[in-house]
């Protein structure tokens, strides 16, 4: 790969998520208990070489993220803020839509494999939290939504990443990543520490292959 050459990439894909804590206060009993949640995330990346086999990379992407867990009979009642209705089962989940932008250092070194570390910048555009309850469907209610849960969440989020990409031939690949969170979710709210750990499977297509600017 020659220095100079630039690429534009497309990409979408799952992510799970893992928290040591739940975000939040008032979790009772699973307070100190890992959460988790799956979530998934779209975008497109920016990629230039500097300097054979070194390049950077930017990336853009709207990501949303689910982490919760299962209500249990020994859990207290959940109420609901907009019907007061008294949840003592299903699973209740935080719900959080970021735009993020990673800076990524890229290695390639081997043939149609891509290596890349970095770090993250998310913006949180929006955090709700809900309860996915069998007897709020069997009623035609759905899942009932919390108010008022971004403005006790941190707005910037920042992370370490670690990943690669297989990439074929014919411009699609396939990549894995590793989100090591160094923001603390419930610092404004004053829970237990809740900092993320994430994994990302994505696929991607190259929408401009490898080529020299100008």
């Amino acid at each position: 790969m020659a220095s100079g050459q630039h690429a534009v990439q497309l990409k979408a894909g799952a992510s799970y998520l893992f928290c040591a804590d739940p975000i939040g206060t008032g979790h009772g009993t699973h307070t100190g208990h890992g959460v988790f949640g799956m979530g998934w995330h779209l975008g497109a990346g920016y990629e230039r070489m500097l300097n054979d086999p070194i390049g950077l990379r930017v990336e853009l992407l709207t990501d949303v993220r689910n982490c919760g867990y299962e209500l249990t009979p020994n859990d207290p009642p959940v109420r609901s803020p907009d019907n007061n209705v008294m949840y003592t089962e299903g699973r209740r989940i935080m719900r959080m839509v970021h735009v993020e932008m990673p800076l990524l250092v890229v290695l390639r070194k081997w043939s149609h494999l891509r290596i890349d570390a970095g770090f993250s910048t998310a913006w949180l555009l929006d955090a709700q939290e809900r309860i996915m309850t069998g007897t709020a469907f069997s009623r035609g209610e759905g899942p009932r939504y919390y108010d008022g849960r971004t403005a006790t969440l941190p707005r910037l989020e920042y992370a370490l990443l670690l990943g690669g990409e297989v990439e074929s031939g014919r411009r699609l690949g396939m990549g894995l990543r590793y989100k090591y969170g160094l923001t603390d979710l419930d610092r404004r709210s004053g829970g237990s520490p809740s900092i993320p750990r994430t994994w990302q499977l994505s696929v991607s297509y190259l929408l401009v292959p490898h080529q020299r600017e100008g």
